[in-house]
């Protein structure tokens, strides 16, 4: 579980690092991090859920891999790209949407 814990905000200060990264005046740059953020943010809420399923593989109860699979679901709704907000971001750095 702390293993777990530590991916969430390991990876909520990676998401966050690579979205206050300027990409101001270049819209493919803003781009390329926006891109960036958002598969770590992913790769980061995947975490739990592969760490539940070692868990319930060793031996443990599936009560684990199901709370940590919630965790993963949990987080995967929060970091899920949403093309608004990207749009928006794009917009506020500068230059016209690429979408």
């Amino acid at each position: 579980y702390t293993a777990a814990a530590t991916s969430v905000v390991l990876g909520r200060l990676i998401h966050k690092g690579l979205l206050n990264k300027s990409g101001r005046g270049n819209q493919a740059v803003g781009a390329r991090l926006l891109l960036r953020a958002s598969v770590f943010a992913m790769a980061f809420s995947e975490v739990p859920a592969v760490l539940g399923l070692g868990l319930f593989l060793l031996g443990s109860s599936s009560r684990d891999f199901y709370n940590l699979l919630l965790v993963s679901a949990v987080l995967g709704f929060i970091y899920v790209p949403r093309r608004a907000s990207w749009e928006s971001r794009l917009r506020n750095e500068g230059g016209g949407c690429p979408f």
